[in-house]
């Protein structure tokens, strides 16, 4: 990613986040800090991604009221760790899949209903549809998973291990 300049890692759990950061701070050639809080890295980045569990009822850890114009937020986490109003709120929300997201939505997991979809992933790359028209637009680009992006890492991280000679071929 040319011009990354800054990566902030924050984690309840202090150790993984440290973990973390001596693991990808070899590898990435930026500097990586550790954030003093959700809030603080929220008001220090430009793209904000969260990992967590993914729950029907949203934590709302970071607080709408944290996220400016400009920002690009990537949950992976069908929005758990965000205040729900962020995302109903975006200039755009982005998804991998509306079917896969009306499915979770028809299952309780957008309590306040799931906000309107501008487009696809695709549609964007494929420029189909428009992604970042201007740089004060903030963007929500839900991405929850859909197995063709699970085969394409699961393909990448079996030739990374075999280029490396590492890990073990399961019987069959």
């Amino acid at each position: 990613m040319p011009g990354l300049e800054t990566v902030y890692v924050h984690d309840t759990n202090e150790a993984a986040a440290e973990a973390l950061i001596a693991q990808l701070q070899p590898e990435l050639g930026v500097r990586i800090i550790k954030g003093a809080s959700a809030e603080a890295v929220t008001k220090s980045a430009e793209v904000l991604s969260s990992a967590t569990v993914i729950l029907r009822e949203p934590l709302a850890v970071v607080k709408d009221e944290w996220i400016t114009a400009g920002q690009t937020i990537v949950p992976c986490d069908l929005n758990t760790f965000w205040d729900p109003r962020t995302s109903r709120r975006a200039d755009k929300y982005l998804v991998d899949s509306v079917e896969e997201h009306e499915l979770f939505a028809s299952m309780g997991y957008f309590p306040d209903g799931l906000p309107e979809v501008a487009a696809e992933t695709g549609e964007v790359l494929a420029g189909v549809k428009p992604g970042r028209e201007n740089a004060d637009e903030m963007i929500v680009n839900s991405n929850i998973g859909m197995a063709v992006c699970d085969i394409a890492v699961g393909n990448a991280l079996m030739h990374r291990a075999l280029e490396r000679g590492v890990g073990a071929r399961l019987p069959r």
